[in-house]
């Protein structure tokens, strides 16, 4: 197994975890014209950072758009991470990672909760909001800074 495919069955084996209860669509292979027009629409709309993406960097598109555009969610790819949703967009690149926990700031509004990452330069940023369950989460990205140690 190669890198790639170990990185994959990684986060298929927390993506129903993750999933579970939650409205995304989660696409895989992008070998299909539709599936890569919304492969596209991310990098466009979010994952800008992406010069060249193919199946060997991005690993699955999570499409939290009503109609499946694929603008807004999450790009899993083999080095980091990209989204973007209603308040913000961003990138981790899992190997400046020093930990990720979750975060909540406001026990009455959702957009307030989420996921926190600590960079190693004691840098941190937050996704909130991201519609995905956050312990199954928090434990795929503790696998993938374990990985790039």
């Amino acid at each position: 197994m190669n890198q790639y495919e170990a990185k994959l069955q990684l986060l298929k084996r927390y993506m129903p975890e993750m999933k579970k209860g939650q409205p995304w669509d989660i696409y895989y292979a992008f070998d299909q014209e539709r599936d890569f027009n919304r492969l596209t629409n991310a990098v466009d709309s979010y994952a800008g950072g992406i010069l060249h993406f193919d199946h060997t960097t991005v690993l699955a598109l999570c499409d939290a758009t009503m109609f499946g555009s694929g603008k807004h969610g999450i790009l899993f790819c083999t080095d980091g991470m990209y989204w973007k949703n209603y308040s913000s967009s961003s990138y981790v690149k899992y190997s400046r990672l020093q930990s990720v926990d979750y975060y909540d700031a406001s026990k009455s509004n959702e957009h307030d909760k989420g996921i926190r990452f600590l960079f190693k330069d004691g840098d941190s940023r937050v996704m909130t909001y991201c519609n995905l369950n956050t312990a199954p989460m928090i434990a795929y990205i503790r696998e993938m800074i374990d990985y790039f140690k």
